[in-house]
């Protein structure tokens, strides 16, 4: 598999750029590199078909699978579709309906919607809490989806697909001396912009956030707080307490929920680590009735974890949990591509295997758990609800210590 990330997406864009870097990833396929969106369709049949492109909060991919012996032609089509595309108003106007459409039907999607909410209000104002792919209106006096212009989009580009915002990554039955040979004969005479797109840390809030949308028939709750960034040294034991908290079906809020004793339809836990800032959160589903005692419950696990010693058969239960994770990475070729990205990216170097589980082997129950006491407390606990929240009593209060 070859492929190319970009340092773009959400992060990188101002708000009336908001979806730039995704509008940008579709147009790119009606014409890229001299060559005409049936010619680009067709090499990607002759190359196997396995084209894909993804926007993430700080990220543009573009990657192929490929055979070894299309390595070449299958990276120089993916740079060329990422560095070179046409972006023209005929190509604008046939995806413009398109993605608005798409994100109209987002806005149907109550998880999706719950996390707007939580990441809107956890990094408010920064590219980091927009949705990669856009939006489909804007305050007064911004900029809608629909108005961009080629040229905005062909200036974007330019300032964000960038030598210093790329990383090469290619994984598989290939050889290391060929492929870097391969990456500087494409990428090498690459010219740097007068000016290139910038990022800055994002302020964290602490939250309280209600929607009412009686049209979704059950309430989503999502509970989190501040936690490290991707690089930061506690991220083994954050990754710890994500499974010790709801990463898995041997956590404690799964284990409580599969019991009967949580009331909850659905419950987990995700950690979400970038490059500066991270947050852990837990994402539950209930009946109306008992979201009350849902949220109540979650914030009482919380802080029994911040307070007492974790169990250590806990932290046993946990460390295979990361590990398989990391295990998955060998099995797949698309998630080692991306923990290789994500090596560079974040460390600047490879991470072994070897190097990742002696990391989680030295975290010990007592280190999850100060780093839970340090980030459990009522001064950083926010919450999202969404849902019928008529006559439902739910405040700041039911996070504090009971």
């Amino acid at each position: 598999m070859t492929s190319l990330w970009v340092d773009s997406g959400a992060r990188y864009e101002n708000l009336n750029e908001s979806g730039a870097t995704h509008l940008i990833q579709r147009l790119a396929l009606h014409g890229a590199g001299g060559r005409s969106a049936d010619r680009i369709a067709k090499e990607i049949g002759r190359l196997g078909g396995e084209f894909e492109a993804q926007t993430e909060r700080d990220s543009a991919v573009y990657q192929m699978r490929v055979s070894p012996d299309d390595i070449s032609a299958g990276t120089k089509l993916i740079t060329d579709i990422a560095l070179r595309p046409s972006l023209t108003q005929a190509a604008l106007t046939a995806e413009s309906e398109k993605l608005l459409e798409a994100l109209r039907a987002l806005d149907k999607d109550a998880d999706l919607v719950l996390e707007r909410m939580f990441l809107r209000s956890l990094w408010k104002g920064h590219g980091l809490c927009r949705e990669p792919r856009g939006r489909l209106l804007t305050v007064r006096g911004q900029t809608k989806l629909e108005s961009f212009k080629p040229n905005k989009l062909k200036s974007f580009h330019t300032h964000s697909h960038h030598p210093n915002a790329l990383t090469f990554v290619a994984a598989g039955n290939v050889r290391h001396d060929a492929i870097e040979k391969l990456a500087g004969r494409l990428l090498g005479s690459l010219e740097h912009p007068k000016s290139t797109a910038s990022t800055i840390t994002p302020k964290t809030y602490k939250f309280l956030a209600l929607r009412n949308r009686p049209q979704f028939s059950k309430v989503r709750v999502e509970i989190g707080f501040p936690a490290c960034a991707a690089a930061d040294k506690e991220r083994h034991s954050a990754a710890l307490l994500n499974a010790v908290i709801g990463g898995g079906p041997d956590s404690r809020l799964a284990l409580s929920a599969s019991k009967g004793k949580l009331p909850t339809l659905a419950i987990s836990s995700q950690l979400r680590m970038f490059s500066d800032v991270g947050c852990l959160s837990i994402r539950a589903r209930s009946d109306r009735q008992n979201t009350e005692k849902v949220i109540q419950q979650i914030g009482d696990e919380l802080w029994r974890i911040a307070d007492k010693h974790v169990d250590k058969n806990e932290i046993e239960r946990a460390r295979t949990v990361c590990k398989a994770a990391l295990l998955s990475e060998v099995d797949s070729l698309s998630n080692r591509v991306t923990g290789l990205a994500s090596a560079e990216r974040y460390h600047k170097r490879l991470l072994s295997l070897k190097e990742e589980f002696e990391a989680f082997d030295q975290v010990t129950a007592k280190a999850v758990q100060q780093l839970a006491s340090l980030w459990i407390n009522p001064y950083e606990l926010s919450m999202a609800v969404l849902g019928n929240l008529a006559g439902l009593k739910i405040g700041r209060r039911m996070l504090e210590r009971h």
